[in-house]
């Protein structure tokens, strides 16, 4: 079977648009039927609905069924053998029976179908967004047939619209009772009101009116005898009487009179409510209407009509209260409510406001307009509503509604006029929000395809079982077992089981527990199809444990290469228990290389590191000896650095062919079992002596070795593998700690070195200064510092090219350093300077060593390609701590000012501070100097 794409859809969008118009739901099935049955000529399609009570079926449509079929469905028991329809609903799952007349769930009812030549029919179950049965959506044929997997497809859309359909039906008819309820309550205490309203409107059209005249003093003159009943006084008690005699006080009374006084006297009525006080002392509210009898002369005196509205005054407080009860049951709503007149907002309770994103009563005066999404939907949900609210019927729509921040939603509207004669009386709004509704049915296909994927493609096997019969199961579970797609379905799970004592004695271990309603889970032993053992771990639980028929989910996973595996571990864990002592010393032993490897990584010189191994290095190895060696830099000779124990076999010393280790690039391993390969440079007796040799090696280059030997009976080859693995772990300890020593040392290096020369940079100048002046400071001892400038070596530059510059500098360099002492620190200070520092020198003797350094200078002959470069010379500048300065930059300027003035004197000489010490007899030659003397000098 395929779909018609164009037709389906458009008959799906047809039927959505039902339900959204809120069409009724016999309609919208036989709609549903009818769309499905179009998509082959002979299929039959069916919708049952489940009673209210969810054992029934309630007939739904069958358009072209036999009507004798589809009037005995109506109120049958769902069960597990109740036709297709029945039986889906009360599995709560797809039921697929391809004949009728074979099939035993089909016993009671083929007999009124068969006659027809129906043979085969699938049946799925309709349920809630809560996966609850609403009821069932059936396809028959008239040929034995299993369903394709369109088919299956088409039936599974048909279930969601009909589930759709029906759910948004019984929401409707929730919200109907919920309307109706409101607008009971709504008439009941519209009704009350009025029944109030009334009762004090009879009470002032039949209570007889108390009448009073009074003086211009204020005194009573005459009343009825109404009066004196309100008051509580006898017939003419009152006559004659202040009418100071029914106020609270003087105060009172004086201010009642002030009141009235204006109105009386310009001839008008005054009317008012006052509180009197009857003559037993109890307060009644009365309402008085008084007026001058001549209003041209007060003195005449006044008439007054006094009613007790003592009754009407509690009435109203009672209305109020009725009020505040209206009012907080629309401020309580989950649903939105509001009133309008003219499509103008008169009243919104608080959840309308919420669901709308606008503050309380913000709303109220506001044209409707405002929450639509633009004027076209708000127009033409006019043209839909005018017609039904004036014809008295609810309006219930779904549509898109805007927020204040202009973001749309979903809601459901019930709308009906207060009075469908009256427009002017407005209309009252009932709002739901419903876009999480919308959100799940968009979400629905998806969820189902997201599962239905789950399901096929889980790597356990899932078994749905009732009865002990298999009712459905996963292809996991069918290729875990070795059977084709469907062959389980409807066997008993006996054919699972090795024996029947198996079969029986699960079900009771489980089924105890799942009755309970408790999760089972276990292992078992499975038979597969082809007679193979399955060993399997097994999940199960009851689909409802309220409802134990309903089955049990069983989710299996093959665990057999688990239990072979534990099988082997079994079997192992003799060897594991005799290894025991082994893992103990191993552990030591760990942990032993754990602290020598900490403190390896503090360590800061190789001598250091030497220390460490000498002592860890017999703890590691009990009754043991070692060396380590390290290659000589520019041969391949090794050198004993440091030894623990006696290794009187080892020589010192031996050329790196000497050693088998060292030759294969691997650790070498001799037993003490007579091996013949033994290493050249290790005497032993191959019957009683063990050794390890390992080579240390750093980011690929072999450096050096570490030699362990072990006297005593010959190791066995588990012992002798262990102490192999720790004297490599040891070896890549020490190369390591080795290696990150050398590197610290050449970063170091690197860092206060001058890359040309190989002499001092200006950093370590710096603090070499500062130390030096720190120490002349505490001994108070001398520090010379001479700085020293190659003359004219821009010459050199421009003749020769910088590779001869480099030169010049190069041997500039290795002159000073030859002719200073070891205390003394010689740096390049930058360019051609040179910078000199030397301690506890006094002056006469720095002075004999400045000349020193330029005459070490003027006897380098330097060439460069073959060709000497000519004769050098430096000009020097002195000073010394503390007579030319006693900070670092004091005695730096002294002494640059000093060969400044060296070079602007000739060049070639020393020039101490602030004075010409030691010149020339005669001024240098100008090949030597490269200048004339007395000329400032500029290089």
């Amino acid at each position: 079977m395929s779909l018609a794409p164009m037709s389906f859809y458009a008959g799906q969008g047809q039927l959505l648009g039902m339900i959204a118009r809120g069409a009724p739901l016999p309609s919208i099935l036989e709609q549903l039927a009818r769309l499905i049955e179009a998509q082959a000529e002979d299929l039959y399609c069916s919708v049952l609905l489940l009673d209210e009570d969810g054992l029934h079926i309630r007939y739904g449509v069958g358009p072209r069924l036999p009507d004798r079929y589809l009037k005995a469905l109506g109120g049958a028991a769902i069960a597990p053998d109740a036709g297709s329809c029945g039986s889906a609903m009360a599995l709560a799952q797809t039921v697929i029976v391809s004949d009728i007349c074979s099939d035993p769930r089909w016993a009671a009812y083929k007999g009124l179908i068969e006659a027809d030549g129906f043979r085969a029919c699938w049946s799925t179950p309709i349920l809630s967004t809560q996966s609850r049965v609403l009821g069932s959506f059936a396809m028959y044929y008239k040929a034995v047939r299993t369903p394709a997997q369109s088919e299956l497809e088409l039936l599974a859309v048909a279930t969601q619209l009909g589930g759709i359909a029906i759910e948004q039906q019984l929401k409707q008819e929730q919200l109907q009772r919920y309307q109706s309820q409101l607008e009971a309550l709504v008439e009941q205490r519209t009704a009350e009101l009025r029944h109030a309203l009334l009762e004090q409107q009879a009470l002032f059209d039949n209570a007889t009116v108390g009448i009073l005249v009074v003086d211009a003093e204020r005194r009573v003159l005459r009343c009825n005898r109404r009066l004196e009943e309100m008051l509580g006084y006898g017939p003419g008690e009152l006559d004659g009487l202040s009418t100071r005699v029914y106020f609270e006080s003087d105060e009172a009374w004086q201010a009642y009179g002030e009141a009235t006084r204006s109105a009386l006297h310009a001839g008008q009525a005054y009317v008012g409510d006052t509180v009197a006080v009857r003559k037993d002392g109890r307060r009644i509210w009365c309402s008085s209407h008084g007026k001058a009898i001549d209003p041209e002369d007060p003195s005449k005196g006044t008439i007054w009509v006094g009613v007790d509205i003592t009754e009407r005054r509690l009435a109203e407080a009672a209305r109020q209260e009725l009020l505040l009860e209206y009012q907080a049951i629309l401020d309580n709503a989950s649903l939105g409510i509001t009133f309008t007149r003219d499509r103008t907002f008169l009243h919104c309770n608080e959840r309308f406001d919420e669901m709308f994103g606008w503050p309380a009563h913000a709303l109220v005066g506001q044209p409707t307009l405002v929450v639509y999404p633009d004027e076209a939907s708000f127009e033409e949900l006019g043209r839909k509503a005018i017609p039904v609210l004036g014809s008295g019927q609810r309006l219930d729509v779904e549509l898109q509604m805007r927020r204040r921040d202009g973001s749309l939603f979903w809601c459901r509207m019930l709308a009906k006029a207060i009075d469908p004669q009256d427009r002017t009386k407005g209309t009252i709004f009932i709002t739901e929000d419903i876009t999480a509704r919308k959100e799940s049915e968009r979400a629905l296909q998806q969820a189902l395809i997201e599962l239905q994927a789950i399901f096929d493609n889980t790597n356990a096997g899932i078994h749905l079982v009732r009865e002990r019969k298999t009712i459905r199961c996963n292809r996991g579970m069918e290729e875990m077992l070795g059977y084709g797609p469907g062959e389980l379905i409807g066997q008993s799970t006996r054919v699972i089981f090795p024996s029947d004592e198996d079969f029986e004695a699960l079900g009771r271990s489980a089924y105890e527990t799942l009755n309970r309603g408790e999760v089972w889970i276990g292992e078992a032993q499975l038979l597969a199809k082809d007679g193979r053992l399955i060993e399997v771990s097994t999940h199960s639980k009851l689909m409802d444990v309220h409802d134990p028929s309903k089955g049990t989910l069983w989710v299996s996973h093959d665990i057999t290469a688990r239990k072979q595996a534990e099988a082997a571990l079994l079997a192992a864990n003799e060897k594991l228990e005799r290894s025991l002592a082994v893992v103990g010393q191993t552990y030591r032993e760990v942990s032993l290389l754990g602290e020598l490897s900490s403190f390896l990584q503090a360590c800061e010189t190789p001598n250091e590191a030497y220390d460490c191994l000498g002592r860890y290095g017999p703890r590691l190895f009990p009754a043991s000896s070692g060396a380590l060696y390290l290659l000589n830099p520019g041969s391949e000779l090794l050198e004993e650095q440091m030894s623990w124990g006696d290794p009187q076999e080892a020589d010192p010393s031996f050329g790196s062919q000497a050693c088998w280790a060292l030759r294969r690039g691997r650790p070498h391993l001799l037993r003490g079992d007579g091996h013949p390969l033994c290493c050249p440079h290790l005497r032993l007796d191959a019957q009683t002596v063990a050794s390890t040799c390992l080579p240390l090696v750093a980011q690929g280059d072999t450096f050096g070795l570490l030699l362990v030997l072990h006297r005593g009976p010959s190791l066995e080859a588990e012992q002798g593998d262990m102490r192999q693995r720790l004297a490599v772990a040891l070896a890549e300890q020490m190369g390591l700690a080795l290696a990150n020593i050398r590197l610290r040392e050449t970063l170091r290096l690197q860092s206060i070195r001058d890359p040309l020369t190989g002499l001092y940079n200006r950093r370590f100048l710096d603090e070499a200064l500062r130390r030096e002046l720190a120490r002349a400071r505490r001994s108070q001892l001398p520090l010379a510092i001479a700085l020293i400038d190659v003359d004219h070596f821009k010459q050199f530059n421009d003749r020769h090219g910088h590779d001869a510059g480099d030169l010049v500098l190069q041997e500039v360099g290795r002159a000073l350093e030859a002719c200073v002492r070891a205390s003394d620190v010689v740096c390049r200070f930058g360019g051609e300077e040179f910078v000199v520092l030397m301690p506890e020198l006094p002056p006469e003797l720095a002075l004999h060593r400045a000349e020193q350094l330029l005459q070490g200078v003027r006897q380098l002959a330097p060439s460069h390609g073959g060709r000497p470069l000519g004769p050098l010379s430096a000009s020097l500048g002195l000073a010394i701590f503390p007579g030319h300065g006693e900070q670092a930059q004091g005695l730096i300027d002294a002494a640059d000012a000093a060969l400044y003035t060296a070079k602007r004197e000739g060049r070639d000489r020393v020039m101490l501070a602030a004075q010409r010490l030691s010149p020339h007899a005669s001024p240098p030659a100008p090949a030597r100097t490269g200048g004339e003397a007395g000329a400032p000098g500029l290089g």
